[in-house]
């Protein structure tokens, strides 16, 4: 019985095991995952190198795609350039498909516009992706100010760069604004308002330019301690294009200390308002300027940077240099083209790549869970063998048990009718006196054969107990009461016990009572 118990047990354990397994195999990289979402906003910097620690490969669909979704985030906020769009692409298609988180299906829509506009993907597509993340927002009643700001204020700056789309920027940038002002956000709100400005001077509402303007202003003179520099070239904009004020447009664009990604645009704009002030030649060495800040492969700037030059040598009468520089910014404009093409080429062969990864991963995941599947059955399987195996054996040992027993009653009738025999034979010609000395003296060995047969039953029978019974068997005495522990644990009926005993049922249930004390 001990080793059938240990057995048992070791199949409960494995069993256990494997279920275990199954179910939490990921649930550790899940808290760790929604830990590095709540560092995004405080910390970007640790939230990105804990995403660098983590192997995406190893995580199941779920954890895969909220992984993607924040390691997007993480390189957003830590200006890390993106060099494809697969990651967030996967992540929006697998909440996309399960639409079971809509707060994160709307994160996924827009930080794949946002990477789709950063890898000059397609604008249209862009703002249809970020749009899309809106309204789920509204949808589903989601109540995010923080993203509904970043994704107004980014669909505005896209359709500012389109001279037909700029009414459609400044609703885009007023809604950012709204949003800013309920999160109290006086830095972006100062940006969406700069911004705005230079779109509204685009449209060329002077009037409506000036209003924003103040309302600009106003703002920072009531935060006094942010420093930005995007209001100077804001206010640069609209001193040049919307008030026709060159000395003040220069005055701000010279106040402007762009990031270093932006010195080329500032040097742009400095040319552009010595061109407009009638100075080719001053024009010319700010284009200069702009040209040491452009990256190699940053040939649409270049272009922009050669059709400049290209104007003004054409104002100050040099015309070979003017089309010297036209033909340049020709050929960089070609360049672009095809280095967009070639991109996408290698992003599509990238994201094969990695789909044909993925789905060796998923096959490697299924054959894996087929295995355990296996096996968790070929457990069963002989978990259930070993026990109707243990239950034949008792059987059996039970049914061995019974027939000794049936055995040691059937020769004790069978004494008593010889008995009985002899007795009805000699009872006429003995005498009354004799024949009840006659009787006592049967009776006595009928009890005495009673007992004989039960012992041996006994002592048969006494190897098949367990440890437990047999401790027990050895505190009752009296042959008859040990026959009826033992009939009784193997669990016949008082009546079956009885008929086995030759007794009554009464009897039977004092001896039960009686075995109990004794072994208590």
């Amino acid at each position: 019985m001990r080793a059938v118990r240990l057995l048992v047990l070791l199949f409960s354990s494995v069993c256990l095991f494997w279920a275990s397994v199954a179910c939490t195999e990921d649930e550790p990289i899940s808290i760790r995952l929604k830990k590095v979402d709540s560092l995004l906003s405080t910390d970007p910097v640790a939230a990105l190198d804990s995403l660098k620690k983590i192997d995406a490969f190893s995580l199941n669909s779920q954890n895969k795609a909220y992984f993607g979704l924040l390691q997007t985030i993480a390189q957003h906020k830590n200006y890390v350039p993106f060099e494809s769009d697969s990651l967030i692409t996967a992540s929006r298609a697998w909440y996309e498909k399960r639409n079971q988180d809509p707060h994160n299906l709307a994160r996924a829509f827009f930080y794949n516009g946002v990477v789709v506009h950063s890898l000059n993907m397609g604008n249209e597509k862009a703002c249809l992706l970020i749009q899309q993340a809106l309204a789920i927002l509204d949808q589903y009643n989601i109540k995010d100010d923080k993203l509904t700001a970043l994704a107004n204020a980014f669909l505005g700056r896209i359709n500012s760069a389109f001279e037909q789309n700029l009414a459609e920027a400044a609703v885009y940038f007023q809604n950012g604004i709204d949003a800013e002002q309920r999160l109290d956000n006086h830095r972006n709100l100062i940006l969406d308002y700069s911004d705005l400005l230079v779109c509204v001077v685009k449209m060329g509402d002077r009037k409506k330019a000036a209003s924003i303007k103040r309302e600009l202003d106003s703002v920072m003179a009531a935060h006094p301690t942010i420093k930005l520099e995007n209001p100077n070239n804001a206010k640069s904009i609209f001193f040049l294009s919307a008030d026709n004020d060159l000395d003040s447009a220069l005055f701000y664009c010279l106040k402007w200390n762009p990031h270093p990604k932006d010195i080329g645009a500032k040097e742009n704009m400095i040319a552009a308002i010595y061109r407009q002030k009638g100075r080719p030649d001053s024009a010319i060495a700010y284009e200069q300027k702009s040209l040491m800040h452009c990256r190699v492969m940053d040939t649409l700037s270049r272009h922009v940077y050669y059709r400049h030059m290209a104007e003004d040598y054409l104002h100050l009468g040099m015309s070979d240099s003017s089309a010297h520089y036209a033909r340049m910014a020709y050929e960089d404009l070609h360049k672009y083209v095809d280095r967009r093409t070639e991109k996408r080429i290698l992003e599509l062969e990238r994201q094969y790549d990695i789909a044909t990864k993925d789905a060796e991963i998923e096959r490697v995941r299924h054959h894996r869970g087929l295995l355990s599947l296996v096996l968790v059955i070929s457990l069963l399987l002989v978990g259930g063998l070993v026990v109707l195996l243990l239950n034949r054996e008792q059987k059996l040992r039970s049914e061995r048990i019974t027939r000794s027993f049936v055995q040691a009653s059937a020769k004790t009738h069978q004494n008593t009718l010889s008995q009985l025999k002899t007795l009805a034979a000699k009872r006429k010609s003995a005498t009354a006196e004799s024949l009840q000395a006659r009787a006592a003296d049967i009776a006595t060995d009928l009890r005495r054969g009673f007992a004989q047969n039960f012992a041996e039953a006994i002592r048969e029978n006494k190897g098949s107990l367990s440890a437990r019974q047999r401790e027990n068997l050895e505190k009752i005495t009296g042959d008859r009461s040990k026959v009826v522990f033992i009939l009784s644990e193997l669990g016949y009926k008082e009546e079956e016990i009885a008929q086995y005993t030759c007794t009554s049922v009464d009897s039977v249930r004092v001896t039960i009572n009686n075995n109990r004390k004794a072994m208590n």
